[in-house]
């Protein structure tokens, strides 16, 4: 696979950025502590539009002191587009208990 530099009219000192990552928060009371991810380059494992909400962890764990993944909304833009819900539950098993 080709790097920047090695593709077709590109100069090969070019310094021209190919890939961003940024954390952003908007500053009103709505949506005040909640990040905004925006990731985008060239030659990424995925090519894909997407918004993805990850909700915040319950402040109580009802299943033990692991935290589980957090749900995720995410919206498919392109390609494919569709909604996607991921929630995590406990799977159905005897409640835990101590060794006597």
């Amino acid at each position: 696979m080709l790097g920047y530099r090695e593709e077709k009219d590109v100069a090969p000192d070019s310094v021209t950025e190919t890939f961003l990552a940024m954390k952003l928060h908007i500053d009103n009371w709505r949506w005040r502590g909640v990040p905004f991810y925006i990731r985008a380059g060239k030659r990424l494992t995925r090519r894909v539009t997407e918004i993805s909400m990850h909700f915040k962890a319950a402040p109580l764990s009802l299943f033990g002191p692991s935290a589980p993944e957090p749900n995720v909304l995410a919206l498919r833009i392109q390609p494919d587009e569709g909604i996607t819900l991921r929630f995590v539950s406990k799977v159905p098993a005897p409640p835990r208990c101590c060794a006597r």
